[in-house]
């Protein structure tokens, strides 16, 4: 768990025995093709593959600070993977911010659900 208060770690416990389940395989090969997009298209993002009750969940975020070229930028996205009837369903949603500051100041947010 995480304190938000004090931003600590207050406890942990193992994930293992939460990432063998029902779609383990699948959860496993996504989390590889994910990780290898990921360290392909963003060069500071991070991924992560979990289990949930009819599928998986994907997370991928990715962040650039560049001070000296005035600007910055963020991505966010959830996917959500349900597996039925030998098909995969897959629907999210992803966030988008970008901020110029060199000769002025200019922000742009962007939010999508698929």
């Amino acid at each position: 768990t995480f304190d938000h208060i004090t931003r600590g770690i207050v406890s942990t416990r193992p994930i293992e025995s939460e990432l063998s389940g029902k779609y383990s395989k699948e959860r496993e090969a996504l989390q590889n093709a994910v990780s290898g997009y990921t360290e392909n298209h963003y060069e500071l993002g991070t991924c992560g593959v979990y289990p949930s009750d009819a599928g998986v969940i994907i997370a991928i975020s990715a962040l650039i600070f560049q001070p000296r070229n005035f600007y910055s930028a963020r991505w966010r996205s959830v996917w959500s993977v349900k597996f039925k009837a030998g098909e995969a369903v897959l629907a999210g949603k992803f966030h988008a911010r970008v901020h110029f500051y060199e000769d002025g100041n200019v922000a742009v947010a962007s939010k999508h659900t698929v």
